[in-house]
């Protein structure tokens, strides 16, 4: 390992240990810090008492999949066919659940496209432009081929449903067909994504109090975010970026980019410049006269014929403007009351407004929701300097874990009924340096980033959670793929599933630690996120058998090496050979977490004969 000077070990220390304000209801009162002296060993206690929490679900052990082009690896879009040999992959590392259709990118996805044949899309943002269409021929990860990856990875769905541009009746049948493919009774939904983001606003008002309440309720809208929110387009196709000019022809009709078109308000509408005339129908006017109606299904602008008594039609290149009400827009309250109606099936419904904010107003207006999804991101930027980016990631995801606390109690908090069951999900996380031209944070540093989320998320009782994003769990090689280094620390979480967190005591500011048990079996995950320290504990479990099998497995490299595997044949560089002991009944076993590792600690008891060997997976 490469020296690092002590005044940054001293900085970095100082960083990382720094208070962090939280309520007290998420603050284990039972935490120490154990910066000893070299030599000393703070004991930590596996107690047996259980966290305010269920067992770790299996849906913790997810990716956030996006749909189009290869669908992030599940997808072989050269002989359009879902790819086995990714799925027997995931299943080594027990994965539980697939995000679909995706986040920002998905923001403006057309289910209906996505059933039977393949069809066009419109790009929410992030990989694409913005309102740019995507051909059918990129979008042929549908429903179906999803319903056949999922199996295949034995992993459930859980679906994202579009709001902006998805009619409740339509978001109905969306799930309905999602859960109908994959045979899941179950369906967790997560209503829109990131929509305080002001990147991801669309037609929501600008201001955040305004735009909640949109979210929240829906209403009456006027676009106007984007530009090109006043022009039109074609009917058919999905772009909504590039607005049509008049083509001459008769009977021309267009669609604003937000449907339906309110007639509250009337809508204006100019041709070159010039106002043409709302009318409830056309063919009362003057020959060619300046006027436009608005189709029944209040979704297009329809043009006359240019004929005897036909209305105007606008000249080829003629350029088009709209001013117009969009609506009503369906909210978060009216979708989650039509999903919880659907028979037969118990559809979770989380919003994707994950703040303080949201928990507040829906306290206030007296309305249900069952879940928050979280978006655990660990982004920084600023200083490059690999030391300062590390230290600064892993206070980061330090503050993402405290949050995830915080909004677990203050969601819980109201004495509504059913508000002691809500929980979180988290659909997507990670962590990244965004500024360019600094070290690449696809180094160790994401799987630390991401072992310390994990952690947050088993003791806070997180039900589903989706990685971002899933292509991450794989390494290709020509067109083989082998397992990452981030899909190793989805398989040390895996070894938790179905075991109840329990509380912890004596542990060191510089560890973040999970600890699970079922029966006689205890698990411990533990992130080591110092620098350049070492941490030597002696490990107490309550109420342990004599005799223990220990299976310790452990991810540890540089914070900035790439763990790429060398070869599709081989483990990720991160990935250290496992071992396994005996630990006798007699006082506390003594164990080194090293700086900067990802640890899994599995006891059992010993019966008869040696201890099993421990597996990399």
């Amino acid at each position: 390992m490469r020296a690092r000077p002590m005044a940054f070990v001293l900085l970095a220390l100082v960083a990382i240990l720094g208070p962090v304000q939280l309520p007290a209801s998420s603050v284990a009162a039972d935490r120490q810090d154990h910066r000893t002296h070299r030599g000393d060993a703070p004991t930590v206690t596996i107690t047996d008492t259980p966290r305010d929490v269920p067992p770790v679900a299996r849906a913790i052990v997810g990716g956030n999949l996006r749909w189009f082009g290869s669908a992030d690896g599940a997808w072989d879009a050269k002989h359009h066919k879902v790819r086995d040999d990714v799925a027997r992959l995931v299943r080594k590392v027990g994965l539980g659940a697939i995000r679909y259709p995706g986040g920002t990118v998905a923001n403006l996805f057309n289910p209906s496209h996505a059933e039977g044949k393949p069809g066009c899309q419109t790009s929410g943002g992030l990989l694409r432009p913005l309102f740019a269409p995507i051909p059918a021929s990129a979008s042929q990860y549908t429903i179906a081929r999803h319903a056949q990856f999922a199996k295949a990875a034995h992993a459930t769905t859980n679906v994202m449903v579009p709001m902006i541009n998805t009619p409740v009746d339509a978001a109905v049948d969306y799930v309905k067909k999602i859960a109908s493919a994959t045979g899941q009774k179950q369906i967790y939904v997560e209503l829109g994504n990131e929509p305080f983001n002001k990147a991801q606003r669309y037609w929501r008002a600008k201001a955040l109090s305004e735009r909640l309440e949109d979210y929240i309720s829906g209403g009456q809208v006027r676009p106007d975010g984007e530009p090109g929110d006043h022009g039109l387009y074609k009917v058919t196709g999905c772009n909504l970026r590039k607005p049509v000019e008049g083509d001459g022809s008769p009977n021309q009709t267009y669609r604003p980019r937000y449907t339906p078109i309110s007639l509250s308000t009337k809508p204006r509408v100019w041709v070159n410049g010039r106002e043409w005339k709302y009318v409830p129908a056309l063919g009362g006017g003057l020959l060619g006269a300046n006027e436009f109606t608005v189709s029944p299904d209040h979704d297009r602008v329809v043009f006359g014929s240019g004929g005897l008594l036909g209305g105007g039609k606008p000249p080829r290149h003629s350029t088009l403007k709209i001013s117009y009400t969009a609506g009503p827009m369906p909210g978060f309250k009216d979708y989650y009351q039509a999903l919880k109606a659907i028979p037969g099936l118990d559809v979770q419904i989380c919003s994707s407004w994950a703040t303080d904010s949201f928990i507040r107003r829906m306290e206030q207006l007296g309305l249900p929701y069952d879940c928050l999804a979280v978006h655990s991101y660990a982004n920084i930027g600023g200083p490059t300097g690999i030391q300062r980016m590390f230290t600064t990631l892993m206070k980061a995801a330090t503050k993402q874990n405290n949050r995830l606390a915080y909004l677990r109690s203050e969601m819980r908090s109201s004495s509504r009924p059913g508000a002691a069951g809500r929980y979180l999900n988290v659909t997507e996380f990670g962590g990244q340096h965004r500024d360019k031209g600094g070290p690449s944070t696809a180094t160790f540093m994401r799987e630390l980033v991401q072992a310390m989320v994990l952690v947050g998320q088993v003791n806070q009782g997180v039900q589903v959670s989706d990685l971002s994003n899933f292509r991450s769990l794989l390494e290709m090689y020509g067109d083989k793929p082998a397992l990452s280094g981030r899909a190793y620390v989805l398989d040390y979480v895996h070894h938790l599933v179905g075991q109840q967190p329990v509380q912890v005591t004596g542990e060191p500011s510089d560890l973040t630690i999970a600890a699970t048990r079922a029966g006689a079996k205890t698990s411990m995950l533990v992130v080591n996120h110092a620098w350049k320290a070492d941490h030597k504990v002696a490990i107490d479990i309550t109420g342990h058998p004599a005799t223990t099998c220990v299976g310790v497995r452990t991810l540890r490299t540089d914070p900035d090496t790439l763990t790429r595997p060398r070869s599709v044949h081989s483990r990720p560089v991160s990935v250290r050979r496992p071992t396994h002991q005996v630990w006798k009944g007699d006082g506390t076993l003594k164990h080194t977490f090293p700086s900067h590792s990802i640890t899994l600690l599995t006891f059992s008891p010993k019966v008869g004969g040696s201890c099993p060997a421990v597996g990399a997976l």
